[in-house]
């Protein structure tokens, strides 16, 4: 099982090598610091982390909301637009990072995309 799993992060380090890919999402978890993603069109699922000081969470509900204007709520099965990219700041560690770029939150606001691709759905 942890063969299989470190050979699927592999080959999806080397897919997205060199590339910074836009895709849509789907919230399947909400947490007190980030919501957890997934990429149906990769197969990825990743936390994306927030800032603990700008957002509230609540627990009964399970969401996520924004202290900042306009206020953002992030709920369980919610569609998000995120940018997928190699965290390259550890040489010896690579990682896929993921950003919300739709809504934009944190880093997501000035992500770009490397590629043409564009999903429909």
């Amino acid at each position: 099982q942890h063969a299989s799993r470190d050979s699927t992060n592999l080959y999806c380090l080397v897919f997205f090598k060199d590339k910074r890919v836009i895709e849509d999402a789907y919230v399947t978890r909400v947490r007190a610091n980030g919501i957890v993603v997934i990429v149906p069109r990769y197969g990825v699922e990743n936390i994306i982390f927030f800032p603990a000081t700008t957002f509230t969470y609540d627990d009964h509900e399970q969401t996520l909301t924004s202290a900042a204007e306009p206020t953002l709520v992030f709920r369980m099965f919610m569609k998000v637009t995120v940018g997928i990219c190699i965290d390259k700041t550890k040489p010896l560690d690579r990682q896929l990072q993921l950003v919300c770029v739709d809504p934009p939150v944190g880093d997501g606001a000035s992500f770009t995309s490397t590629t043409t691709t564009t999903t429909t759905t």
